[in-house]
């Protein structure tokens, strides 16, 4: 299924207690580029380098970069206030490494969270998935290789909604509307 002219919305739902995907539909006057999503991102790096080369990509990309921090906890506390979308996080060799991913998974339950390494190990990716990891950037950056990541990552959150609504019952659905 091509995706030219289309636009994933992104929506605060009180029923569901936070922001949701809707399903990507047609935009007239939207870019023939591709998908585009528009998301608040925030990024998460021990390095100002990489932030400073992830946030041009996904800037260029067309989504809005509203904060960037290092690992720190003060950092990842100033990122959760701003409530993102989407988080791009290196986690690095950090020893608490999978408690940033909690802490970022609880403060920001409905954001999709891509992690971000140099060096990607299996049993990494294993844990990382456990602890809501949506997907994976590898470094050195790839612009198109980044946007695709997100692009599909914003696919299967949509496609896990609309399998989550079409499984609620008649009764269900009317409590939601």
């Amino acid at each position: 299924m091509p995706f030219r002219y289309c636009v994933a919305l992104f929506h605060y739902d009180s029923h569901y207690g936070g922001a949701i995907f809707e399903p990507a539909v047609r935009i007239p006057g939207a870019s023939q580029s591709g998908l585009e999503t528009m998301l608040k991102v925030v990024i998460i790096d021990g390095s100002a380098i990489s932030r400073g080369l992830l946030n041009t990509v996904l800037t260029n990309g067309g989504h809005e970069v509203v904060g960037d921090s290092n690992t720190s906890q003060a950092g990842l506390a100033r990122m959760i206030k701003l409530q993102p979308q989407l988080v791009c996080v290196d986690i690095g060799f950090e020893d608490d490494r999978m408690a940033i991913l909690d802490a970022l998974r609880e403060g920001v339950p409905r954001a999709i969270l891509l992690l971000v390494s140099g060096k990607i190990e299996p049993s990494m990716v294993e844990q990382a998935l456990q602890h809501g990891v949506h997907g994976f950037i590898v470094k050195p950056f790839n612009s198109v290789t980044v946007l695709k990541t997100i692009r599909h990552a914003v696919i299967q959150v949509v496609k896990k909604q609309q399998a989550r609504v079409a499984a609620q019952t008649p009764a269900e659905q009317e409590d939601r509307e």
